[in-house]
């Protein structure tokens, strides 16, 4: 489990559930949610996604096209790796 900062995430609530092979954290605001998948090993990586329909498990997450992966190498800070990815991930739903 890591710990996630949500004023610094800007979400206004974490919701956290250990699954078989990842970590999934849904993070909410008022109007937005967004499914964050992290999964432990050598090189430590994310998946953080809008919510979608269906199972929210780990290989879906995978398999699904939507979404954006960051990896944390050499003890990056992991709150601000998340928040970049997020930041990036908010402007590309407005898109949509």
């Amino acid at each position: 489990m890591i710990e996630l900062d949500k004023e610094y995430l800007g979400v206004k609530k974490i919701i956290y559930n250990k699954l078989d092979e990842c970590d999934l954290y849904v993070l909410e605001n008022d109007n937005e949610t967004f499914l964050l998948f992290f999964f432990n090993g050598k090189i430590p990586y994310f998946k953080i996604m809008p919510i979608f329909s269906g199972r929210w498990e780990c290989e879906e997450a995978i398999y699904n096209p939507v979404g954006l992966y960051g990896f944390i190498i050499d003890n990056e800070d992991v709150n601000a790796k998340i928040k970049q990815k997020l930041e990036e991930l908010k402007e590309n739903v407005k898109k949509l």
